[in-house]
């Protein structure tokens, strides 16, 4: 069973995902910030880590940097309802930074699925 980690510094949206990825097939594992999420990733090796950009302690963009830099393979998919704050999209930043693709917040199951299946059907390729 593939293993997801959530990384959303809002306990209902984690809560959220966890749930339908649960109702999915998918192990699932939850940090509230970059710190956590980090710790958690050398710990269990998820396949996937969803993460949210703005959050307190260690932001989204840190944490994407600081995981690809140390693990090239690791599959990440941003999201963020801020995504955008004057100019600067950081949703394309993030992928700038390594992560495998994004989605805008609010978004649907449909949506979140499509985007974990491509980012793991390309893990196997």
């Amino acid at each position: 069973m593939k293993s997801i980690l959530i990384v959303d510094d809002d306990a209902n949206a984690r809560e959220a995902l966890r749930r339908t990825l649960e109702r999915a097939g998918y192990t699932v594992l939850q940090a509230c910030d970059g710190n956590e999420a980090i710790e958690w990733f050398n710990n269990h090796h998820p396949d996937l880590v969803i993460m949210d950009l703005f959050m307190p302690e260690k932001e989204g963009l840190e944490t994407i940097f600081d995981l690809k830099r140390e693990h090239k393979d690791i599959k990440i998919i941003a999201i963020s309802g801020g995504w955008k704050v004057g100019s600067q999209n950081y949703l394309e930043a993030a992928l700038e930074l390594g992560a495998d693709d994004y989605i805008a917040k609010p978004f649907n199951s449909e949506t979140l699925m499509t985007t974990i299946n491509k980012a793991l059907s390309a893990s196997v390729s």
